[in-house]
């Protein structure tokens, strides 16, 4: 997962040379999703440290708006493949 995560970095940098704008917006994508994964990894690590003792939660504020983009980002993603606008599941 770090290395994906790293190389949508090197790309989204243009460090491997210049994107187009449709790229661009594909890198920003992958690089949102990944983190995304990333985060429920995370989270089923600390399930597994909760369910042997070792972890203690705690709650804190979300920004609720941001999670609502990004699911409808990574919502729309997966609709546009499988040929669907997603315009009809959700509205932004």
């Amino acid at each position: 997962m770090h290395a994906i995560l790293g190389f949508t970095d090197l790309l989204s940098n243009e460090m491997l040379g210049a994107l187009n704008e449709k790229q661009t917006t594909a890198v920003e994508n992958i690089k949102q999703a990944g983190n995304h994964l990333m985060t429920l990894l995370n989270d089923v690590i600390d399930l597994c440290k909760h369910d042997m003792g070792k972890l203690h939660l705690r709650t804190s504020p979300v920004a609720l708006e941001n999670i609502i983009q990004a699911t409808h980002r990574i919502i729309r993603g997966a609709a546009w493949e499988k040929g669907h606008s997603g315009a009809r599941y959700l509205r932004a």
